[in-house]
Protein backbone atom coordinates (compact mmCIF):
# COMPACT_ATOMS: atom_id res chain seq x y z
CA UNK A 1 0.00 0.00 0.00
CA UNK A 2 2.73 2.53 0.97
CA UNK A 3 5.61 0.77 -0.72
CA UNK A 4 7.58 -2.39 -0.10
CA UNK A 5 7.78 -3.63 3.47
CA UNK A 6 11.24 -3.75 4.95
CA UNK A 7 12.02 -6.82 6.99
CA UNK A 8 13.48 -5.79 10.33
CA UNK A 9 16.20 -7.77 12.01
CA UNK A 10 15.67 -9.07 15.51
CA UNK A 11 17.96 -6.45 17.09
CA UNK A 12 16.04 -3.63 15.36
CA UNK A 13 12.74 -5.03 16.67
CA UNK A 14 14.16 -5.21 20.22
CA UNK A 15 15.44 -1.62 20.02
CA UNK A 16 12.06 -0.41 18.72
CA UNK A 17 10.23 -2.30 21.46
CA UNK A 18 12.43 -0.85 24.21
CA UNK A 19 12.08 2.63 22.69
CA UNK A 20 8.28 2.35 22.55
CA UNK A 21 8.15 1.22 26.18
CA UNK A 22 10.42 4.07 27.35
CA UNK A 23 8.52 6.72 25.37
CA UNK A 24 5.21 5.39 26.69
CA UNK A 25 6.51 5.45 30.28
CA UNK A 26 7.70 9.05 29.87
CA UNK A 27 4.35 10.08 28.37
CA UNK A 28 2.51 8.53 31.31
CA UNK A 29 4.90 10.22 33.76
CA UNK A 30 4.12 13.57 32.11
CA UNK A 31 0.43 13.01 32.87
CA UNK A 32 0.97 12.53 36.63
CA UNK A 33 1.03 16.28 37.50
CA UNK A 34 -2.26 16.76 35.65
CA UNK A 35 -3.78 13.83 37.52
CA UNK A 36 -2.63 15.35 40.84
CA UNK A 37 -4.19 18.71 39.97
CA UNK A 38 -7.45 17.10 38.92
CA UNK A 39 -7.59 14.89 42.04
CA UNK A 40 -6.78 17.80 44.34
CA UNK A 41 -9.54 19.86 42.76
CA UNK A 42 -11.99 17.20 43.91
CA UNK A 43 -10.43 16.82 47.38
CA UNK A 44 -11.45 18.78 50.43
CA UNK A 45 -9.08 21.43 51.69
CA UNK A 46 -8.63 19.65 55.04
CA UNK A 47 -7.74 16.35 53.35
CA UNK A 48 -5.04 18.04 51.29
CA UNK A 49 -3.71 19.85 54.34
CA UNK A 50 -3.52 16.62 56.38
CA UNK A 51 -2.34 14.05 53.83
CA UNK A 52 -0.97 16.15 50.97
CA UNK A 53 -1.68 15.65 47.31
CA UNK A 54 -2.70 12.18 46.18
CA UNK A 55 -3.68 10.65 42.85
CA UNK A 56 -7.09 9.72 44.24
CA UNK A 57 -9.08 12.18 46.41
CA UNK A 58 -9.32 11.18 50.10
CA UNK A 59 -12.47 13.21 50.84
CA UNK A 60 -14.52 13.99 47.74
CA UNK A 61 -15.61 17.63 47.48
CA UNK A 62 -16.77 19.94 44.71
CA UNK A 63 -16.24 23.06 46.81
CA UNK A 64 -13.37 24.30 44.60
CA UNK A 65 -15.67 24.29 41.57
CA UNK A 66 -18.42 26.01 43.56
CA UNK A 67 -15.95 28.82 44.32
CA UNK A 68 -14.89 28.90 40.70
CA UNK A 69 -18.40 29.30 39.33
CA UNK A 70 -19.48 31.66 42.10
CA UNK A 71 -17.14 34.43 40.87
CA UNK A 72 -16.76 34.19 37.07
CA UNK A 73 -15.83 37.90 36.79
CA UNK A 74 -12.82 37.36 39.04
CA UNK A 75 -11.66 34.37 36.97
CA UNK A 76 -12.17 36.32 33.74
CA UNK A 77 -10.22 39.26 35.13
CA UNK A 78 -7.39 36.94 36.13
CA UNK A 79 -7.25 35.50 32.60
CA UNK A 80 -7.25 38.99 31.06
CA UNK A 81 -4.39 40.01 33.35
CA UNK A 82 -2.43 36.82 32.62
CA UNK A 83 -2.84 37.12 28.85
CA UNK A 84 -2.02 40.86 28.92
CA UNK A 85 1.16 40.35 30.96
CA UNK A 86 2.20 37.47 28.72
CA UNK A 87 1.74 39.54 25.55
CA UNK A 88 3.46 42.63 26.97
CA UNK A 89 6.35 40.60 28.40
CA UNK A 90 6.81 38.65 25.18
CA UNK A 91 6.74 41.80 23.08
CA UNK A 92 9.21 43.59 25.37
CA UNK A 93 11.52 40.56 25.45
CA UNK A 94 11.39 40.21 21.66
CA UNK A 95 12.22 43.91 21.25
CA UNK A 96 15.22 43.69 23.60
CA UNK A 97 16.51 40.49 21.98
CA UNK A 98 16.12 41.92 18.47
CA UNK A 99 17.96 45.13 19.39
CA UNK A 100 20.72 43.18 21.13
CA UNK A 101 21.05 40.82 18.15
CA UNK A 102 21.21 43.74 15.74
CA UNK A 103 23.93 45.46 17.75
CA UNK A 104 25.97 42.28 18.19
CA UNK A 105 25.88 41.35 14.50
CA UNK A 106 27.58 44.61 13.52
CA UNK A 107 31.33 44.18 13.13
CA UNK A 108 32.04 47.77 14.20
CA UNK A 109 30.19 47.45 17.53
CA UNK A 110 32.67 48.04 20.41
CA UNK A 111 33.09 45.23 22.97
CA UNK A 112 31.04 42.92 20.71
CA UNK A 113 33.02 39.78 21.57
CA UNK A 114 32.96 40.41 25.32
CA UNK A 115 29.21 41.06 25.40
CA UNK A 116 28.56 37.99 23.24
CA UNK A 117 30.68 35.88 25.59
CA UNK A 118 28.81 37.21 28.63
CA UNK A 119 25.44 36.43 27.00
CA UNK A 120 26.51 32.89 26.09
CA UNK A 121 28.07 32.29 29.51
CA UNK A 122 24.91 33.40 31.30
CA UNK A 123 22.63 31.36 29.03
CA UNK A 124 24.80 28.26 29.42
CA UNK A 125 25.22 28.29 33.19
CA UNK A 126 22.34 30.34 34.61
CA UNK A 127 19.47 30.04 32.14
CA UNK A 128 16.16 29.62 33.98
CA UNK A 129 17.65 29.73 37.48
CA UNK A 130 16.46 33.23 38.41
CA UNK A 131 13.45 32.04 40.38
CA UNK A 132 15.49 29.22 41.97
CA UNK A 133 18.13 31.67 43.18
CA UNK A 134 15.47 34.06 44.45
CA UNK A 135 13.59 31.35 46.36
CA UNK A 136 16.75 29.93 47.95
CA UNK A 137 18.22 33.22 49.07
CA UNK A 138 18.88 33.14 52.85
CA UNK A 139 17.57 36.69 53.19
CA UNK A 140 14.27 35.89 51.46
CA UNK A 141 12.08 36.96 54.40
CA UNK A 142 13.38 40.51 54.14
CA UNK A 143 12.71 40.58 50.41
CA UNK A 144 9.24 39.18 50.94
CA UNK A 145 8.47 41.88 53.46
CA UNK A 146 9.92 44.62 51.27
CA UNK A 147 8.37 43.58 47.98
CA UNK A 148 5.30 41.75 49.26
CA UNK A 149 5.25 39.30 46.37
CA UNK A 150 4.98 36.22 48.58
CA UNK A 151 3.02 35.61 51.75
CA UNK A 152 5.42 35.31 54.66
CA UNK A 153 4.69 32.31 56.92
CA UNK A 154 5.89 34.22 60.01
CA UNK A 155 3.10 36.75 60.11
CA UNK A 156 -0.63 36.76 59.36
CA UNK A 157 -0.73 35.88 55.68
CA UNK A 158 -2.89 34.37 53.00
CA UNK A 159 -1.59 30.94 54.03
CA UNK A 160 -3.56 31.29 57.27
CA UNK A 161 -6.88 31.66 55.45
CA UNK A 162 -9.01 28.79 54.30
CA UNK A 163 -10.60 29.13 50.85
CA UNK A 164 -13.98 29.93 52.34
CA UNK A 165 -12.64 32.59 54.71
CA UNK A 166 -10.55 34.18 51.96
CA UNK A 167 -13.48 34.41 49.53
CA UNK A 168 -15.84 35.72 52.20
CA UNK A 169 -13.33 38.28 53.41
CA UNK A 170 -13.11 36.74 56.88
CA UNK A 171 -10.11 36.41 59.13
CA UNK A 172 -8.24 33.21 60.01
Amino acid sequence: MFGPKIKLERSDMVIRGVTYVLISAMALAALIPFALILASSFSSEDAIRLSGFTIWPKEFSTYAYELLFRSPKQIGGAYVLTISLTCIGTGFGLFIIAMTGYALQRRDFPFRNIITFLHLFYITFFGGTGSFLYDHDPDIQTKRQLFGDFASPDDESLADYSDAEFCQGGSP
